[in-house]
């Protein structure tokens, strides 16, 4: 598999790095906000009895499963790397 990608201009993520890099932390009242404002824009009052926890859940859902998974994912990876380090010095990995 390649870390190719099909958008124009796209630049390969540094070795180590899982997705598309985070610039900041994570903020999550202007991301609950942010789907609100989706929502307002698709024409769908954000606050009605179907829609009045949308924001909290698809926060929730990047906040938790998506980000926080791609975060132990990259944890998990480097702790990997130097265990493989440990056993096997001559590998050439360098250290993280």
């Amino acid at each position: 598999m390649t870390d190719a990608c099909d958008h124009d201009g796209h630049t390969p993520h540094q070795s180590g790095s899982l997705g598309i890099p985070q610039i900041g932390q994570f903020d999550p009242v202007a991301f609950e906000r942010a789907v609100n404002d989706m929502l307002v824009a698709c024409g769908v009052a954000p606050d009605s009895v179907h829609t009045g926890r949308t924001a909290q859940r698809v926060r929730e859902l990047w906040q938790k499963r998506l980000l926080g998974a791609l975060s132990s994912l990259l944890m998990l990876s480097r702790w990997h790397d130097r265990q493989l380090l440990e056993l096997n010095p001559g590998l050439g990995l360098e250290r993280p």
